[in-house]
């Protein structure tokens, strides 16, 4: 121990691993001092000088943890020295402390290096590949699980929007393994190895992250036009052949203007539309719990073809189903529709903005059993 207050961690005969020691020393805030002896008695060989670094004695605990961690066990032999120095004279200048440090982890053998730029590479070819790349089996292996996770949500989602959502974590996902395999690749040439723990600690972390990044992006958008839906949601529709009855299930008074309604008709051919019009008035304000009723008016031959009305003897212009003969004009025969419904727009408002949104709704008749309806936002 000296009296200067320092104490003798490391004894060395090669002034290039001394110099190397209390250079990472510093590094690590302890102030060490290498005493290198710069000249020799004539005759004495220069590696029979017995060189020193020293360390303030109070850091002297953490510095042999240091010289543990970098598994030193003693002076290099000879012949280690001397692999040393030509590994050292065919490497560039500034990878010469790195690869002191890499021999001294691995007992002597060079180990590869990881290079940042190609971390990101590898991100986009194999799922968790970046931080494969970069010595993380362990934080890799759980990005590669959260990918296969988004594409086993994605193909099991029955809507639309849990289908979105692990569609945009997934891409979210490779961008978090390029990112951290490029932190990770620059720790590797630092000497960091982090424990399987902490890697495993580090890929939930990411993968979390993506998680929430992707269903903010995905999800925030359509927050509006859910709660939109939930209120529609609240607004019932019915109908029979000569009424479409809304209910209004929610605890406000809502105001409905009803539009464009029409019947369409569903033949072996597809689908034709018949414009038609209201009765009665188009708007109407529903108290909570009240049904409101709107009256559609289409023309008797249309209304007998679709079955809205009672049957009655069938005329020759229902039998055509293309609209009555007039003026003598020609009508083409078509099929009779196999079932009708009706199509209209309604805007409605509860308080803030109005609703828009389409309806829809099938009668029970003859030919079909039970009355369908739905309501639908406008996009």
């Amino acid at each position: 121990m000296a009296d200067d207050g320092y104490t003798t961690i490391l004894r060395t005969t090669d002034p290039s691993q001394g110099e190397l020691f209390a250079e990472m020393l510093r590094r690590e805030g302890i102030e060490a001092r290498f005493h290198q002896v710069r000249g020799t008695m004539i005759g004495m060989p220069a590696n029979l000088i017995e060189m020193s670094v020293d360390v303030p004695i109070e850091a002297e605990a953490r510095a042999r943890e240091l010289l543990a961690d970098l598994e030193y066990v003693g002076s290099a032999e000879a012949s280690e020295q001397q692999g040393a120095d030509q590994a050292a004279d065919d490497e560039p200048q500034g990878d010469a402390e790195l690869a002191a440090r890499d021999r001294i982890e691995t007992g002597g053998l060079l180990r590869s290096r990881r290079h940042p730029f190609f971390a990101v590479s590898f991100a986009l070819f194999l799922p968790g590949g970046a931080h494969l790349y970069a010595r993380r089996p362990w934080t890799a292996l759980v990005l590669a699980l959260g990918v296969v996770g988004c594409f086993a949500i994605g193909l099991a989602s029955i809507g639309t929007l849990g289908f979105e959502a692990a569609f945009i974590v997934w891409p979210v996902i490779v961008l978090c393994d390029a990112v951290g395999g490029v932190r990770a690749a620059r720790a590797d040439l630092r000497g960091e190895r982090p424990s399987r723990l902490r890697q495993l600690a580090r890929g939930l972390g990411l993968v979390c992250l993506a998680a929430a990044v992707g269903s903010a992006v995905g999800v925030l958008p359509k927050v509006p036009a859910m709660r939109s839906a939930a209120q529609l949601a609240k607004l019932e529709v019915s109908c029979t052949g000569d009424a479409i009855v809304i209910a209004n299930g929610s605890s406000q008074s809502w105001t409905l203007d009803l539009g464009y309604p029409q019947v369409a008709a569903f033949t072996e051919f597809g689908r034709q539309i018949y414009d038609i019009d209201l009765a009665g008035p188009h708007h109407l304000t529903l108290a909570p719990g009240e049904r409101g009723t709107f009256k559609p008016a289409p023309a008797d031959w249309l209304s007998q073809s679709c079955r809205f009305s009672p049957e009655r003897p069938e005329t020759e212009a229902a039998r055509l189903f293309g609209g009555p003969l007039a003026d003598g004009a020609l009508a083409v025969p078509v099929p009779r529709p196999i079932y009708c419904g009706y199509l209209f727009s309604v805007v409605a408002q509860m308080t803030g903005d109005p609703l828009k949104a389409f309806g829809s709704c099938i009668p029970a008749t003859s030919t079909h059993a039970e009355t369908v309806a739905r309501f639908e936002l406008a996009r």
